[in-house]
Parts: C-alpha cells; structure tokens; sequence
C-alpha cells in the first residue's frame, strides 16, 4: 500500500488574545520614557525590525505583597513579549528571518531577586501577506473603515484561512492584513511539541487555499 504523503500545515497561535500570559511588571524602558517604550512594543506586534536599545534590559513585578518565583514559556512582561531560554533554543533551530532576541532580567518586586529561567526579549520583525479574509469569516474587522483584521474571541481549527504562500520562507511570523495572531509552520510546531512548549501557546491550524 504506498504511503499517504502528509498535507503541509500552518498553524496560528492565539497567544496575543490571552490575558492568563499578561505578567504585572515594570521595566527599565518604561520607566525612562513612557512614551517611546509603548511606541516599541505597538511597533514589535506589527512586525518591525528594532534595534536592541528599545527593549527592557530590566523588569521587576509590580506587586510586593506576592512573589512571583516563575513565568511561562511565552509571555507577556511589562508590555514586551518575552521568552524563555529553552523556547528561544527551539525556535533558532528555524529560519526566523530578521525576528531577533534580547537578553532581559526578571526580578521580584525588590528589584535584587531574580525570577527562575533565562529569559530574553522577541523582536518580531517578519510579515507575510497569505491571510485571506474572504475564506475567513468568523475573523472581522474591528471597525469597518480599518484596512485590517482582527483576532478576538474563540478561534477554532480552520477558522484563519491562509494562500500557500505561507509554507514559504520564514517559520515564524505575523500577518500584515491580521492583527493579535501569530504564525507557525509545521516543523516549528512539531519541534515545540517535542520540547513540550506548546502548551500555553494557543495553538490552531489554519486552513491552506492553493494558489
């Protein structure tokens, strides 16, 4: 019997719509200047390639009276999207493009003792254009006069419908015309899976329109 060859898959992950990974800290950058430290994080999700210096070099939590001793995998901190040593090792076994990582400290609230792990910064810095709205109609605009799509609510498998484009190049990445979700390819999830992290990711297949 010849084996069946296995369909290419994409997956979206709905970790931008999950505020269980929203993390209550103060960081470095933020406190130096409001302003210029929500402009990087509002850029990081679009997609943008930033420099080093407009990320947290130091965060510390928020709240005295509760220690936080771990954070998940992925996360949220302070604003920034932040990553766990033993996620960033997966993910650069990929082709990640311009997508870069920073080193960042995680501290209690007394700002000297440091939270577990190793942790580091993502810049997000690659975008496709292979989301297709017109197979997607549960996903909605936000408001009508918006060029651009949004991720909220339940999302199940199929829901996010992409061209083929998206099995080319980079293995992770966002999409220009659809906000608050982030893109896999297959052997970056099948690697993840193997590494147990996949967990908190929110992870959805996407439905592929051949070209």
């Amino acid at each position: 019997m010849a084996r069946r060859e296995k369909k290419p898959l994409v997956w979206f992950s709905k970790v931008f719509v999950d505020s269980t990974l929203l993390k209550g800290f103060e960081s470095d950058t933020y406190q130096n200047d409001r302003d210029l430290a929500v402009d990087a994080m509002r850029r990081n999700v679009l997609g943008e390639d930033l420099p080093a210096e407009r990320f947290a070099t130091e965060f510390w939590y928020e709240y005295g009276d509760t220690k936080i001793r771990k954070v998940p995998d992925f996360a949220m901190i302070g604003g920034y999207w932040v990553v766990s040593q033993e996620m960033k090792d997966v993910f650069e076994q990929f082709d990640l493009g311009k997508t870069s990582f920073y080193p960042t400290k995680l501290y209690e609230h007394n700002r000297k003792t440091e939270v577990a792990g190793t942790h580091y910064c993502i810049n997000f810095a690659e975008v496709k254009n292979s989301f297709l709205p017109q197979h997607s109609p549960e996903v909605e605009k936000p408001f009508k006069s918006v060029d651009y799509y949004k991720l909220e609510g339940w999302m199940d498998e199929g829901m996010v419908a992409v061209s083929d484009d998206a099995l080319d190049g980079v293995d992770l990445w966002l999409e220009g015309s659809l906000r608050k979700s982030l893109f896999f390819s297959d052997r970056l999830v099948s690697a993840l899976k193997d590494a147990k992290l996949t967990r908190r990711l929110s992870l959805r297949k996407c439905t592929i329109i051949d070209g």
